[in-house]
């Protein structure tokens, strides 16, 4: 049997997207390698933003949520400054597993196809175009393949058919853009509903420590690193010494995961494929943080899947949509907060000490960059930051320099270009991105 659309991952990218194209009545096929009752079954922080789940209509029941996050702490390494960011129901930790659940069956519910314990190895590849895609069932060894219109890359860090088409999709991940995690569940008497970021360079270079409450009992508690810098298992190991609340608590569950932390992906489609979640690199570059921007993720390549299917072609620019749709509404903001992940992995910790106690990067400066407003920097607010920042006027130059980066990469991703225009653009991210790097790093 072809089908309509193949989709390679059942995280919460593969089901929202598999959820909109069988709801559109397209065929649906979606695939995982996990047995259905393992699906969601996957170590992240678990936090997810109301406005995402708001964006999509997405109301999930509270079976499958520990409550809400009332606000985000981000914390100095000297622990003495923090800056805070509060919103009404800002955020829900949910239970990945049953969320996980509840989002297959909701793809289930509205016609799709579910094939499980099936590992998808390669794309079919027929007169330059993805026709397919071939892997092996777990349960018996078996080869197997299925063949459909167009195919979406869900299939999470691994990317496995983003890896094997090299030549035709933006495939880069270095290592200062790979974040390894650690994570465990833990007792807990907190009774906040604080999501706390410590950022500390020597035990968790390249990234942060992070806590989320999970109801009145639990917490969410685990590090990211960067990739090839130290071992997770001992950051998080010294981190725990900051936390004595936690000395007697116990461990209900561990694992550990890779997250990619870049840029939005350039193309995200070539001919019969398209890619999103941590495979199309929909995840915010500063936290790691990436259940929301994925589920919004599948909405739109859902959508622009079904208006090509409209058209008749599923050829890298009538996929285009897809591309210019995400990186209006989400895109833009990740490319800014890129080149923010750029300068902030290369500060120690006596220049983020500084800078969090001197106001050089004020509280209000973060918010705009995470909320997708542009940065401004006025001559007397200017004037004010170089009193603050005598000591360190090197930092004050690297804001300047900081602002000016950020604001042209969400420029750029905001107006991002039509299939014909790409080429000039590409040129101008690849300049952009070398330049965050040489200014800032």
């Amino acid at each position: 049997m072809k089908y309509d659309v193949i989709i390679v991952g059942a995280g919460p990218a593969g089901t929202m997207a598999a959820i909109n194209t069988a709801k559109s009545g397209l065929s649906t096929l979606l695939i995982d390698k996990e047995p259905k009752d393992k699906v969601g079954d996957k170590v992240c922080g678990n936090a997810v933003s109301l406005q995402h789940l708001k964006e999509i209509g997405l109301n999930p029941p509270s079976e499958t949520t520990y409550g809400t996050i009332d606000s985000i702490e981000i914390i100095s390494p000297d622990l003495k400054n923090k800056y805070r960011f509060s919103a009404e129901n800002a955020g829900i930790e949910i239970d990945r597993l049953k969320f996980g659940q509840y989002l297959l069956k909701l793809a289930l519910d509205n016609g799709a196809n579910f094939i499980e314990s099936v590992a998808i190895t390669s794309p079919i590849i027929e007169n330059n175009m993805v026709v397919g895609v071939s892997g092996v069932n777990l349960k018996d060894s078996s080869k197997v393949e299925f063949k459909g219109s167009v195919v979406v890359d869900a299939s999470g860090a691994a990317g496995v058919l983003r890896k094997k088409l090299h030549d035709y999709v933006d495939d880069t991940l270095d290592d200062d853009e790979t974040m390894v995690a650690f994570r465990e569940i833990r007792t807990t008497r907190n009774q906040d509903k604080i999501f706390k970021i410590f950022i500390n360079q020597q035990f968790s270079p390249g990234g942060y420590f992070w806590y989320v409450p999970m109801g009145e009992n639990l917490a969410n508690i685990g590090i990211g690193v960067r990739k090839n810098s130290i071992d997770p298992k001992f950051g998080y190991r010294e981190f725990l010494k900051f936390l004595p609340n936690l000395k007697d608590s116990k461990v209900v569950h561990s694992g550990s995961g890779i997250v990619p932390v870049r840029r939005p992906m350039a193309p995200a489609v070539w001919n019969g494929i398209l890619f999103i979640g941590d495979s199309g690199f929909t995840v915010d570059p500063i936290t790691g943080g990436g259940i929301g921007s994925s589920l919004e993720a599948g909405k739109i390549a859902a959508e622009s899947i079904v208006k090509a299917h409209e058209r008749g072609s599923f050829l890298q620019d009538s996929l285009w949509d897809f591309s210019l749709r995400y990186n209006k509404k989400i895109g833009h903001k990740y490319a800014s907060l890129d080149v923010m992940r750029i300068a902030l992995q290369a500060r120690t910790n006596e220049e983020i000490n500084f800078i969090m106690r001197s106001g050089i990067v004020s509280q209000d400066d973060l918010l705009k960059v995470t909320s997708g407003e542009e940065l401004k920097l006025n001559f007397i607010d200017a004037f004010v930051r170089a009193i603050a920042g005598m000591r360190h006027f090197s930092l004050l130059l690297l804001l300047l320099r900081l602002v000016k980066l950020s604001n042209e990469a969400k420029t750029l991703y905001y107006n991002f270009p039509t299939f014909s225009e790409f080429k000039a653009w590409k040129e101008k991210d690849l300049r952009l991105h070398k330049a965050a790097h040489s200014q800032l790093a």
